[in-house]
């Protein structure tokens, strides 16, 4: 469900200080429809290059604002709600329209968006009376609001939805891949050499298949869920159980786990059981299941949940920040967003404060 105009703000309310960096991940149960904003920007880490200009999101007395590596406040909490930086632009929300500003604080796209989101390959979907359509980074309306619901474009394509079935435009907005899916995900990113690129998992009459950019489907609709191409493999669920194919629908890590991340860093999170661990892409399992949840690996750590609090684990499975936290978020840019009660704030890779926790 996209965030839309009676609940954009609230929304994005929560969006805010998750966004400014990758969010703890959706198991991919949940993946059953468009990535939501939250599960969007978690990928982002993975998916997308860092910022040439990091700036990370703050609150201090309800407002937003953003600060400096260094925790030095760059742009003053002035906003009602924000969001993190993409392609230079991040989403804010003044008196209940969005618009966007850059690194120094300056509006450049005026607030006048029922909802918005960040860009991706220079574009951004934007709601405008009921209706999701696209803006370049000039904020011009490049493609006509006119879609039920809307994705962010990923190698080349977004998926929308029109007349109550989803397709995929490219970022002109020509129809590529006509509207005739239950549900469909986003496509693999291009860069590097992964065999899944190109491929999304879309819903027909119930089941999960892959299609590839052309339309045509590569593997059948066969899986009760699945999730996105990462590291040569998807996650797909096969009766009660998780596993993973390759891009030819393969099985090559068999159904056994309760639930199954994405890869990321050569790691995914499966749960075992009521326990969480890790596997590498045999298979194998690398760091054992002792964790009541699991995050993916962003700069060398990962999140963890032990006795209810959040802390961090390196690639060996060793506790780097003790859980301490309310909760947790991935690291990006050298910084984590972590929460006590209803404060965040920022820490660096030895757990130090460089934004102690504010609201």
């Amino acid at each position: 469900m996209k965030l839309k105009s009676e609940s954009s703000i609230s929304g994005l309310l929560c969006l805010a200080l998750v966004s400014a960096i990758a969010s703890f991940p959706q198991t991919l149960a949940l993946a059953s429809t468009i990535p939501e904003p939250l599960s969007q920007l978690s990928d982002s880490a993975l998916e997308q290059a860092q910022e040439p200009n990091p700036l990370f999101l703050v609150q201090q007395n309800g407002l937003y604002g953003y600060m400096a590596s260094t925790g030095k406040l760059v742009i003053e909490p002035k906003f009602d709600v924000a969001s993190s930086f993409s392609q230079g632009l991040a989403v804010v929300v003044i008196n209940n329209k969005f618009g966007y500003i850059d690194f120094l604080g300056k509006m450049i796209i005026q607030p006048q968006f029922d909802w918005a989101y960040r860009f991706s390959e220079g574009r951004a979907e934007v709601g405008i009376d009921g209706k999701s359509g696209y803006i370049d980074t000039q904020g011009n309306v490049v493609i006509s609001p006119q879609f039920e619901d809307a994705s962010e474009f990923s190698n080349g394509l977004a998926a929308v939805k029109l007349n109550g079935k989803w397709g995929y435009i490219d970022t002109s907005g020509s129809v590529v891949i006509k509207p005739q899916f239950d549900k469909a995900l986003r496509f693999s990113i291009s860069g590097g050499t992964p065999t899944g690129i190109g491929l999304a998992a879309v819903l027909i009459n119930g089941k999960w298949g892959y299609i590839n950019q052309s339309g045509k489907m590569t593997i059948s609709p066969q899986f009760n869920q699945a999730g996105i191409f990462s590291q040569e493999l998807a996650a797909v669920q096969i009766g009660q159980q998780w596993g993973y194919i390759d891009n030819s629908g393969k099985v090559i890590i068999p159904p056994q786990f309760e639930k199954a991340f994405d890869f990321s860093n050569g790691f995914a999170g499966v749960q075992i059981g009521n326990q969480w661990g890790y596997i590498d892409t045999k298979g194998t399992t690398v760091i054992s299941p002792n964790f009541e949840q699991v995050g993916n690996f962003s700069e060398g750590l990962a999140v963890v949940v032990i006795g209810g609090k959040y802390g961090y684990i390196d690639e060996s499975g060793s506790i780097v920040v003790e859980p301490k936290f309310d909760q947790a978020f991935n690291f990006d840019n050298g910084l984590a967003t972590v929460q006590i009660a209803d404060r965040y704030g920022y820490i660096d890779t030895q757990g130090n404060y460089i934004w102690n926790p504010t609201n």
